[in-house]
């Protein structure tokens, strides 16, 4: 599959997780490996590898590294990098993934346990084609200092996730808050905006998606007009293709890169005014109820490329939009205010208690529901019961139904209630239910 990628241009990243490590059969025992020329052994005797603040010091195990060298992490054992064993095997692995596997880069994953020069000397030896840093933190100043501290020879060695702007993004478009997207982030400053992969969400992140309020398309479309390097999540670009496409055609047509020039970034009226200079024309971004608005510049001088639920797009005459208009696709799960149509065959019988759940297309052959409130669960135990398939709307997409059945209703307690559909992979967020009607219907 690396390769398949690799020979037509595209680079895989692997997720490479050394600030912490899990035992085979107990907390410490790590098991010896050799593929091919390549070959990991660790001190399983004193465990040398392993810092002396681990958690498991004080659960039975008596490890001799040194002092965790940043944040402890308690789900498994934190590798001591002072240790030159643990260096070594490190390098090893890197070396393993990048020449063997074929990797083009690396995602460290929770940076902040362990310090920020070992990332450095790790990528200066196993020179990959990209990094970036996991440093899970609202602060810039934090981020910038990590970024920094990746420095050999006076080089900086990784980039990392601009969090500071993801928490701006969920201020803005989650609670309206549009200002907060002219706050302080990687990607608003020239000096780091080079070392910035912004995103809106990702596979922990997206665990709270409510927080969006379902602005995806919008909150895409910030990052593509940004500078910094945007990182797209797999669900998003499975519910808006077509748009998330037109998007990145528009990022490129209008040559806008990771040092790009910011020109305006400023609340506008009662939304967010976004304005780049790419290498071949400029974007201007509208986010939010911005309304009518009056262009600093002529009105001739924009074309308006392509808008969404809170967000248009304009282009500088000189962005050629030809390829952005040849993209055909369209969006699985369009974001628009379209009322919800209710196909004939939803059906609430008397005294019945359901709900009706219209799939995207991309999603797999079963839907299954799960309803929970604070005194107890109707759907037995996650993912839930299958749902009942009704047949299709007038746009092609299937359409489910679930019903309340007394021998699925457990009793439990809990702090909150709501109803989630899901295939077993991809799933919604929590949504309100009303079950105390005997005949509550939600589409």
């Amino acid at each position: 599959m690396i390769k398949t990628f690799s020979d037509k241009g595209t680079g895989i990243i692997e997720d490479v997780v050394i600030n912490h490590k899990n035992g085979l059969n107990t907390w410490v025992d790590f098991p010896d490996e050799t593929s091919g020329s390549y070959t990991i052994k660790w001190d399983n005797t004193s465990f040398s590898g392993i810092c002396v603040t681990d958690e498991c010091n004080k659960n039975g195990y008596t490890t001799t590294g040194a002092k965790d060298t940043g944040d402890d992490f308690e789900g498994y054992r934190d590798l001591d990098h002072t240790n030159e064993t643990v260096q070594k095997n490190v390098k090893t692995y890197l070396d393993f993934l990048l020449k063997e596997l074929g990797y083009a880069g690396f995602r460290y994953d929770m940076v902040k346990g362990y310090s920020a020069k070992y990332t450095g000397e790790y990528n200066a030896t196993a020179k990959p084609t990209y990094s970036v840093g996991e440093y899970w933190d609202s602060d810039k100043a934090k981020v910038t200092t990590w970024i920094n501290s990746t420095k050999v020879d006076g080089k900086i060695q990784s980039a990392a996730f601009d969090f500071p702007m993801k928490y701006n993004i969920n201020s803005a478009f989650g609670g309206g808050n549009w200002g907060a997207l002219a706050n302080v982030m990687l990607s608003n400053d020239k000096n780091y905006a080079r070392y910035s992969v912004t995103f809106v969400d990702n596979h922990d992140t997206f665990r709270e998606n409510d927080k969006l309020k379902t602005n995806i398309c919008a909150a895409n479309a910030y990052i593509l007009a940004m500078p910094g390097t945007p990182c797209l999540f797999l669900k998003h670009w499975q519910s808006n293709k077509g748009t998330l496409k037109r998007l990145i055609a528009l990022r490129k047509a209008a040559g806008i890169s990771n040092e790009s020039e910011i020109l305006a970034a400023e609340k506008l009226g009662d939304g967010f005014l976004l304005s780049v200079q790419g290498s071949i024309g400029k974007l201007r971004l509208h986010l939010g109820p911005v309304g009518d608005v009056a262009f600093a510049n002529p009105v001739d001088m924009w074309t308006l490329a392509i808008e969404g639920k809170n967000f248009q797009v304009y282009a500088s005459k000189d962005v050629d939009l030809t390829a952005m208009k040849a993209i055909t696709d369209t969006d699985a799960s369009p974001e628009d205010d379209t009322p919800v149509e209710i196909p004939s065959f939803c059906i609430v019988n008397e005294g019945e208690t359901c709900a009706f759940f219209v799939a995207p297309k991309s999603w797999g052959s079963q839907i299954k529901c799960y309803r929970w409130d604070q005194q107890y669960n109707y759907t037995n135990t996650w993912p839930g019961v299958n749902c009942e398939k009704l047949g299709e709307d007038s746009k092609g997409n299937t359409v489910w139904k679930w019903t309340l059945k007394d021998s699925d209703k457990k009793s439990q307690s809990s702090t909150n209630e709501g109803i989630i559909f899901n295939d077993g992979t991809n799933q919604t967020a929590d949504l309100a239910a009303a079950i105390t009607a005997k005949t509550a219907c939600r589409v």
